[in-house]
């Protein structure tokens, strides 16, 4: 795992689509499932159907966010590109835009997508880099409930 041995996920606050300033540690009563990826890669188009898929069959007590690497444009410009992404996939949950910075907190984003599960306690309890079928995705949130 090349997350630090601490495995601690780091907090951090995006808009929502009203508008208002959320955390992650907001959440502190949900397992999150922190999933970088790029609009241009098939391997995350599928996975964000698979989270999908598993956040209407599984649990609800799980918090899905998606963030958007290496998009190839900033600004206002990435905003519409995953905001006109998401509605034409019918995403329901948040996605942000990422920066090889906010990559770096969770050290370097070499592949996607790559798929973080975290506990209640905010520790990175697996780590999927490439595709994960949604019963795999399933496993590793009922073995971070457990956690």
């Amino acid at each position: 795992d090349r997350i630090s041995s601490a495995n601690h996920a780091t907090n951090f606050g995006w808009w929502d689509s009203t508008g208002k300033i959320r955390e992650m540690y907001e959440y502190y009563d949900k397992i999150v499932v922190l999933t970088f990826f790029g609009t241009w890669s098939p391997p995350s188009v599928s996975e964000l159907a698979a989270l999908d898929s598993a956040r209407t069959s599984g649990d609800t007590n799980v918090l899905y966010l998606g963030v958007a690497m290496k998009e190839g444009v900033l600004g206002g410009k990435a905003v519409l590109r995953i905001d006109s992404f998401a509605r034409a996939r019918d995403i329901p949950f948040q996605l942000l835009i990422g920066s090889p910075d906010f990559g770096y907190t969770y050290s370097g984003i070499d592949v996607v997508p790559t798929t973080f599960v975290i506990t209640l306690r905010r520790k990175i309890s697996k780590t999927f880099e490439g595709f994960v079928s949604e019963a795999k995705l399933l496993e590793a949130i009922a073995e971070a409930e457990k956690k």
